[in-house]
């Protein structure tokens, strides 16, 4: 069978989005290792929404970052967020063989039978191109296997805090995450009159990069929604939840 447009066109699609999770979501590696599924994570960080993708999309888009893409139908090509194949290969067997909720796991049928109805993602691929799809990753995360086999684990996260940081993830500094929130409870910096959409999380955006990163793009509007959602505003005190990125 051979592969159509539109499925050529999701597998693009979802290697563009993994690209972009790396930049803006680099902490789904952790969440992966914490155990959270591909539908748990889509879910967890509302990447549908955010990314205007389906769900289906959005899972294959977490491999894609979480593994790297081997560049099939011309997409661009790059490595994971978890660089160590041992390791990847161990958290996939792990999260293979771990019960999930019925809830999870009925919806991950329904996503499952909606793409073999339809033929789109892997289901729409031939028996062929299917093989060499799996065959071509395996083989492009294999290769990041060198160099890393046998590092302890203070190493692995030593390899993979300097990865994030060739990959453009610059670190938050405590200076610069007070600044966002103090941003975020300034009027100039408020739109509209609902509780829940009153930070105008734009110009926000805009203000860290000019007052820490001489006004170049490093911190995205998708970057600052993230950062507030680490926060819990527990009798107004803000508790940062997560890990710098």
């Amino acid at each position: 069978m051979k592969t159509t447009d539109a499925q050529i066109g999701a597998i693009k699609e979802a290697a563009r989005v993994g690209k972009l999770l790396q930049r803006d979501f680099p902490g789904i590696a952790e969440d992966y290792r914490n155990g959270f599924t591909g539908l748990q994570i889509a879910e967890k960080h509302r990447l549908s929404k955010i990314y205007n993708i389906n769900e289906k999309i959005a899972i294959v888009s977490i491999s894609c970052a979480l593994g790297g893409n081997n560049g099939a139908y011309r997409s661009e090509k790059y490595g994971g967020l978890i660089e160590d194949y041992s390791e990847l290969k161990r958290l996939s067997k792990e999260h293979k063989g771990r019960d999930k909720s019925p809830a999870v796991l009925n919806k991950l049928k329904r996503l499952g039978k909606k793409a073999y109805r339809e033929k789109t993602g892997i289901h729409g691929l031939s028996d062929e191109d299917r093989s060499a799809f799996s065959r071509d990753g395996g083989k492009e995360t294999k290769k990041r296997e060198t160099g890393l086999f046998g590092m302890t684990s203070e190493e692995r996260k030593e390899a993979s805090r300097k990865a994030n940081l060739s990959l453009g993830h610059i670190l938050w500094s405590d200076e610069e995450r007070d600044f966002a929130y103090q941003l975020s409870q300034n009027p100039e910096y408020h739109r509209g009159r609902r509780t829940e959409t009153r930070r105008d999380n734009i110009k926000i955006t805009q203000e860290v990069n000019r007052v820490f990163h001489k006004g170049n793009p490093i911190r995205t509007r998708v970057a600052i929604l993230h950062f507030f959602r680490q926060y819990d505003n527990i009798k107004g005190a803000w508790v940062y939840k997560g890990k710098n990125r």
